[in-house]
């Protein structure tokens, strides 16, 4: 992600492009989605990606893996949940999975 990088953009990034026959593939450029770096990383948004559809929602999600921007550097690692109506404009939610943030619990069965 060279090009990002001279534009002072993150390396890492979500980008879209589409395909009327799944073989070609068109960029999308300006849809380009980057971590919001207030929560964030920088750059630290754009692996492991998974989308799902809500029905109850009638919204995407997509899961990715992402990096919180301050803590422990070893704990920061977390799945990063994002939404949309339209699969082209993003909101970041709270965090699908953060370990280093939720609080442990035991539970005994007797």
């Amino acid at each position: 992600m060279e090009h990002l990088r001279k534009q002072g953009k993150p390396e890492q990034a979500i980008m879209h492009a589409v395909s009327a026959d799944m073989q070609t593939w068109t960029k999308l450029p300006e849809q380009t989605f980057f971590a919001p770096t207030d929560k964030y990383e920088k750059g630290r948004l754009a692996r492991s990606i998974c989308f799902l559809e809500s029905p109850k929602t009638s919204e995407y999600n997509m899961l990715v893996a992402a990096r919180h921007k301050e803590g422990i550097p070893r704990r920061r690692g977390l799945t990063a949940l994002c939404s949309s109506k339209d699969l082209v404009k993003w909101q970041v939610r709270e965090p699908f999975y953060a370990p280093a943030s939720t609080a442990r619990t035991s539970v005994l069965i007797s």
